[in-house]
C-alpha cells in the first residue's frame, strides 16, 4: 500500500514538474531563508526537504551554507544544481543523508496523511539540531489547474500541526501565521 501511495506521489510530482514552466520557477520559501538565517545560525548541512525547483537550495547555497536537496520527483530541479547534493527520495522512508538543519517549506501539506508522522519521524531523525517549517493551511488552486487534482492532501490548522511537531521535537514554536501559512521552529 505504501508503496502503491510513493509511486502515486512520485508520478504526479513529475508530471507537474514536466508539464509547468510556472511550477518549476515557483520561489518557494525565499522569504523564509532570511528568518531561518537569524534563528538557526545554521552550522553544518541544512537538508532542504521537499526542494522542488532548487531555488530555495541555491539561495541557502549562496549564503554560504552547505545544502543537501530532497524531493520526490526525480526530474524536480533540485537534483540539476551544481555543488548540491540531491536525492530523490520520499520523505516519509529513512533518509539517505543527516545534517543538522532541516528547511521544509510548502511541502507538508503535500504528504498523504497517513504519511505526515513518518516523514516528521525521519525529518526530526535526520536533523540534529532542528527545523523550519513553513506549512498552508487551505486547499491549494494550482494542483486543478494543472493536472486535475489537488496537491494538498493535509490539510490542517495550526493548532493540528503545533501538535504534530511536538511529538518530534522537544522545542516547538510558532513564528507566525499569515497568508493561510503558519511558520514554526523546532529544535532538539
Amino acid at each position: 500500500m505504501s508503496e502503491d501511495v510513493r509511486g502515486r506521489e512520485q508520478e504526479k510530482y513529475e508530471k507537474i514538474h514536466d508539464s509547468s514552466k510556472a511550477y518549476k520557477q515557483a520561489n518557494q520559501g525565499r522569504k523564509c531563508i532570511e528568518e531561518f538565517s537569524q534563528l538557526a545560525r545554521p552550522v553544518g548541512l541544512v537538508l532542504d526537504c521537499g526542494a522542488g525547483n532548487g531555488l530555495a537550495s541555491g539561495w541557502l547555497k549562496d549564503r554560504g551554507y552547505p545544502v543537501a536537496s530532497v524531493d520526490i520527483a526525480r526530474n524536480a530541479g533540485c537534483h540539476s544544481l551544481e555543488g548540491i547534493d540531491s536525492y530523490a527520495h520520499c520523505l516519509w522512508d529513512p533518509f539517505p543523508v543527516t545534517g543538522d538543519w532541516v528547511f521544509c517549506t510548502d511541502v507538508m501539506e503535500h504528504l498523504p496523511p497517513e504519511h505526515v508522522d513518518g516523514a516528521l519521524v525521519e525529518m526530526a531523525y535526520a536533523a540534529r539540531r532542528g527545523a523550519y517549517f513553513q506549512i498552508c493551511t487551505v486547499a491549494d488552486v494550482t494542483g486543478p489547474k494543472l493536472i486535475g487534482e489537488h496537491l494538498h492532501l493535509t490539510i490542517k490548522d495550526e493548532s493540528w500541526w503545533a501538535k504534530e511537531l511536538m511529538k518530534h521535537w522537544p522545542s516547538v514554536r510558532r513564528l507566525g501565521n499569515a497568508h493561510s501559512q503558519v511558520t514554526f521552529f523546532c529544535a532538539h
